[in-house]
């Protein structure tokens, strides 16, 4: 989900980024607006989950899976995949975005009889086992029917696998870069609506790359190499202060928009009010280009000597916009620089003299593994959040009024922005180098003051080394809320529904309780002995599995994976082959046998009652893992671009090129550079796609 309104705010700011799909009213086949399509297509799959079973009030299962079919074809139709598709489930998360899981299960309430419910959707349930195997089965048929993919190859990462859908996607194709024989000029496609796509998007450093998203059955491609082009343009600056490297830009650029938000960690207060977020946040990069002459972040790391000169600046930037109060008409209050204000709703206290006081419990949250944060020697913080109100002579509340904090305790200040910073490391790193560790998770639930970073004197932060995600069961355990305790094997939901079971206090059945994340070390020690209770299905809902590639009997590297899949019917030990890209239109990884590859010419049964098996079926799949890294690889970001490669002709023209250097302040008056849309992230509410 990441940051509201980020692409309404993209699009408004950046209008040539979008580039309209158009389709046939009748059949929805779509107009051929590129002659080749592209190469790698990759499709988020819980963003058509969720859309096809949302408001399924009647609807059978089959009808709901045949809708998904359909909605792939429809994409397959649009973006015309010559070499890749890739299709990507959402699987076990890590903890650090549990948090949010759990918030959001708890939160799904009054659920009628006869609709679908949306915690089905999770790795571990019946549920996405099922669809697993649907669309295994569905991979089958579109390799056996349609001559378009007699020589695409099919990667499929199920529920399973662990991580989410747009991350194994990413890191798909950041792995894909390391080895040499990667072809450069791929055109790479990824559907989906999250907004963070267009974040991970720019971290692959890939030149031609493009989002597609679907809005009422309207496709739009999301030029990403465009993006980079209007980001070069907002940097372009007179004598830049040092060596001027747009993919280090880029990665800065990047690193801003998670500032302002992200499914992790808490949104900084600071960025709660503050008109022209991006805007403001790309004036004070460039400041600190000027002052320190380098860059924020390098492959993943950040340089906090710079980054707190940017809180520094949030800081004052904050305290001056509030010394100027809102201006309101009729109750409502207004939007604008001053002049042409337009009225829009607001959930904020109507003006006059009173106010309204919110007082929190803000503790850090239980079972926190930070060695910097400990729980039980932290006293509690209690803060008083104030909703700003205006009296009649609309005189504001001071700024200091607004959020108070313990200002006796900076040892407590420190611990709290300590942990906040080693979550943008974690953030940064999870978005260019894969999961830094599946445990840490910010143990706060509120966010420190910018100004609170200055307390701060060391950001050497690590993380525990070797960590490995939950199974699907124990995930599943963690996130769901008691009433849906039927999503789990009968042995493991008593330990949500008998008052005695030694979780028993994560599960009342109240909302509050979603606020206590579950130790996983305690619910490892309380599942060890339910395992051997499960079934044989209910174990295998459990494993955590692996990515896996489909090719069909014209494939150029039909005859390798179909000899590589022999080797488990011959009994042999299994062992990793690995691909030559040659064969798979420059796919490099290791393949293994898989069990529930089917021999050729045999049957392939039907995992449900209502689809047909496939006879004299020639289909081979194989477990599949990405290349695995050289050493000197592993602590560097996605490769940059080289010399000789050109992305998609430039877009921009150079009269568009040159932006003022001058800091925008929002008291001052001055136009916003987002035309009539300004990024504010508490006002403006684009609504979410991703409901995982």
């Amino acid at each position: 989900m990441g940051i509201k309104g980020f692409f309404l705010f993209l699009k408004t700011k950046y209008p040539e980024i979008c580039q309209s799909v158009e389709t046939e009213a009748k059949g929805e086949k779509a107009l051929k607006t590129e002659r080749d399509g592209c190469d790698n297509l990759y499709i988020d799959m819980n963003e058509i989950v969720h859309k096809c079973t949302r408001g399924s009030k009647k609807k059978t299962e089959p009808f709901v899976v045949k809708s998904m079919f359909k909605t792939v074809e429809r994409i397959l139709s649009v973006a015309r995949p010559q070499k890749l598709l890739f299709l990507a489930f959402d699987g076990v998360a890590p903890r650090a975005k549990m948090y949010q899981q759990r918030l959001r299960r708890f939160g799904r309430t009054n659920i009628k009889s006869d609709q679908f419910d949306g915690n089905n959707i999770t790795p571990g349930t019946a549920f996405m086992t099922r669809l697993s195997k649907c669309f295994h089965h569905y991979v089958h048929r579109v390799l056996r029917e349609d001559a378009q993919f007699d020589n695409v190859s099919i990667i499929v990462s199920d529920a399973n696998v662990p991580g989410e859908g747009e991350h194994k996607i990413t890191e798909f194709i950041s792995q894909q870069r390391k080895p040499a024989s990667h072809e450069c000029k791929t055109r790479h496609v990824i559907y989906g609506g999250d907004a963070d796509l267009i974040l991970l998007a720019l971290a692959t450093h890939e030149p031609n790359f493009k989002i597609l998203r679907e809005d009422s059955q309207h496709f739009t491609f999301v030029q990403v190499h465009v993006l980079r082009e209007s980001i070069a343009r907002e940097f372009s600056v007179p004598n830049f202060p040092f060596q001027y490297d747009l993919e280090r830009i880029v990665d800065d650029w990047v690193f801003l928009c998670l500032l302002l938000g992200n499914d992790f960690l808490p949104q900084l207060d600071a960025l709660n009010k503050l008109d022209n977020l991006l805007t403001n946040l790309v004036r004070f990069c460039k400041k600190v280009y000027r002052s320190s002459k380098g860059y924020l972040t390098d492959s993943g790391s950040i340089n906090w000597d710079r980054v707190k000169i940017i809180l520094h600046e949030l800081s004052l930037a904050k305290e001056n916009n509030f010394k100027k109060p809102t201006p309101t008409k009729g109750g409502k209050r207004l939007k604008g620089n001053g002049e042409n204000l337009v009225p829009i709703t607001t959930t904020e206290p109507q003006a006059g003299p009173s106010t309204r006081e919110e007082t929190l419990q803000l503790e850090p949250q239980p079972g926190s593994s930070s060695s910097e944060v400990d729980a039980d020697t932290i006293p509690p913080i209690v803060a008083v959040k104030r909703r700003w109100d205006y009296d009649s002579s609309q005189k504001v509340v001071g700024f200091k009024e607004h959020y108070k904090l313990n200002r006796s305790n900076p040892e407590i200040q420190s611990a709290v922005a300590l942990e906040y910073a080693k979550g943008l490391i974690w953030v940064l790193q999870y978005y260019y180098r894969g999961v830094p560790s599946w445990k840490w998770y910010y143990p706060f639930n509120y966010s420190p003051l910018p100004s609170d970073f200055e307390h701060v004197t060391s950001f050497d932060t690590e993380f525990e080394m070797d960590t490995h995600p939950l199974r699907p069961l124990e995930q599943l355990l963690c996130v769901v809320p008691p009433w849906n305790s039927w999503l789990l094997p009968d042995s493991w939901a008593m330990l949500m529904t008998d008052p005695e079971s030694c979780l028993a206090e994560y599960f009342a059945k109240s909302l509050k309780d979603a606020t206590l994340p579950l130790d996983e070390d305690r619910v490892k020690i309380a599942v060890k002995d339910l395992d051997k209770k499960l079934t044989a299905e209910e174990k295998r809902r459990n494993v955590v599995g692996q990515n896996q590639i489909f090719v069909g009997k014209l494939h150029k590297g039909y005859d390798f994976l179909r000899g590589v899949s022999g080797k488990i019917e011959c009994g042999e030990n299994l062992e990793a082959h690995k691909m030559q890209p040659s064969y798979f239109g420059g796919i490099s990884g290791l393949v293994l046998a898989a069990e529930n590859c089917v021999g050729a010419g045999e049957t392939l049964e039907r995992p449900v009652h209502w689809l047909e098996p496939l006879k004299d079926c020639h289909v081979v799949c194989l477990n599949y893992r990405n290349p695995q890294p050289d050493e000197q690889d592993v602590k560097s970001a996605a490769l940059r671009l080289n010399n000789e490669v050109v992305a998609s002709t430039p877009i921009l023209v150079s009269s568009q090129s040159q932006l003022s250097d001058e800091i925008h302040h929002p008291e001052a008056g001055g136009s916003s550079q987002c035309g009539t849309t300004n990024l504010v992230v508490s006002t403006v509410d684009e609504k979410s796609v991703d409901e995982n």
